[in-house]
């Protein structure tokens, strides 16, 4: 029972699923928010969590060069630098 997909149920789907994706991002701010005013370190937690995964930390990256002042520019290469030590360290230990 194959059904066929035409482009615009394709590009509605996609747009919908764009629209629930952006709903739980704003949720999870909220949350890690609420949550960090209470514990400062889950802040941390969940922002180290996130920046672990090579994709997403150098594509914060890319946009912190494009957009960021000289401060935040600072910091993410100091994060940059602390991944990749805590990745050789890790490779070092197999």
């Amino acid at each position: 029972m194959y059904k066929e997909i035409n482009m615009k149920n394709l590009v509605s789907n996609v747009t919908e699923l764009q629209e629930k994706l952006e709903l739980i991002g704003r949720l999870q701010i909220a949350i890690v928010d609420e949550i960090a005013e209470i514990r400062p370190d889950f802040q941390a937690k969940f922002i180290s969590i996130v920046l672990a995964q090579d994709k997403i930390r150098e594509e914060f990256t890319e946009h912190i060069n494009k957009v960021g002042d000289d401060d935040t520019k600072t910091m993410m290469m100091e994060l940059n630098e602390i991944a990749e030590d805590l990745k050789e360290n890790t490779n070092d230990a197999k």
